[in-house]
């Protein structure tokens, strides 16, 4: 007896499922906003070059600002310490040079 009431609870909570599920498939899909204008490929290139401008600008200035760092060491006579920051200046000058190359290639068609 205990089976039947199993089967019978399985097969109503079955039954249940299908049927809420087959309303929920056949429910309208609501997009964004922004899907239904315009371009999205346009839209991407256009925020993908943005973010690679700012993150190539946030890296050179920082770049900047170490050499301006390992200037003052040098101002202060230790020449070492100047050395090394001026170095690292020079490498995060190439890798925002690197950043905005690789966007432009990569975004530009």
């Amino acid at each position: 007896m205990k089976k039947l009431y199993t089967l019978g609870f399985g097969l109503v909570f079955v039954s249940v499922a299908f049927f809420v599920s087959s309303d929920i498939a056949l429910a309208e899909v609501k997009l964004p906003s922004w899907s239904g204008s315009g371009n999205l490929d346009k839209e991407l290139d256009n925020k993908g070059k943005a973010i690679a401008k700012v993150a190539s600008t946030v890296v050179a200035a920082l770049a900047i600002i170490g050499m301006l760092v390992g200037a003052a060491f040098f101002a202060v006579n230790k020449g070492e310490e100047g050395k090394k920051w001026i170095f690292g200046g020079g490498i995060g000058l190439i890798v925002a040079g690197s950043v905005a190359a690789i966007a432009t290639l990569f975004l530009t068609k």
